[in-house]
């Protein structure tokens, strides 16, 4: 339908950032990723993904959120691992108006995860392209793992549940080797199947 592709579109975001932290601490003001992320999102996202993609946010979500089909835009380049986590995440942009503060955080289920992204469910629907900040526990792993992500695909499940396919849009990089490390250690523990090939 369109060029919207977050494979694309994510990495052109995180240097737009880049160059937005560059530019503030040119005129004094060193920022933190996570206030940099917050404010470039409230003044420059709309008019940035227009710019770049050629379509207003709006009419994306027209086209690509329907209640009958599942959007997927990811490629799931990342080995993924099942989990059972739960995640405390904020809603920091949707495509229908600015974060709401007073909403605090809420509890979701992480179902899958990967070095790239995650797969969580939570009570409510939100549209692709929704920014979420998610913080989480790994087992055996000391330090939480705090992140940006956003929503490139969603599908409901029963009892009033929706799942969502969330892509880091901003990781850490030792939260990204934590991980890598949890991933590799599940992979690892995971029963090798032998299976004989018939005639020998």
């Amino acid at each position: 339908m369109s060029p919207f592709d977050f494979s694309v579109i994510v990495p052109k975001m995180r240097s737009a950032i880049e160059e937005y932290i560059a530019k503030e601490k040119s005129k004094g003001e060193v920022l933190t990723l996570r206030d940099a992320v917050v404010k470039w999102m409230d003044n420059y996202y709309e008019d940035w993904f227009q710019a770049h993609v050629g379509i207003p946010l709006l009419e994306v979500q027209k086209d690509l959120i329907s209640e009958s089909k599942v959007v997927r835009t990811d490629r799931r380049k990342n080995k993924r691992i099942p989990v059972e986590i739960s995640a405390y995440y904020r809603v920091l942009w949707t495509p229908q108006g600015k974060r709401n503060d007073k909403v605090g955080t809420i509890l979701g289920d992480i179902k899958n995860i990967s070095a790239g992204g995650l797969y969580i469910v939570t009570g409510r629907p939100y549209p692709i392209s929704t920014l979420f900040e998610i913080q989480f526990e790994l087992p055996g792993i000391n330090n939480p793992i705090s992140a940006f992500a956003m929503v490139v695909w969603r599908q409901e499940r029963s009892f009033g549940r929706f799942g969502h396919g969330l892509h880091f849009s901003h990781i850490e990089t030792q939260d990204t080797n934590y991980l890598d490390e949890a991933i590799l250690e599940k992979l690892m523990d995971a029963p090798v199947i032998c299976v004989e090939k018939s005639g020998e």
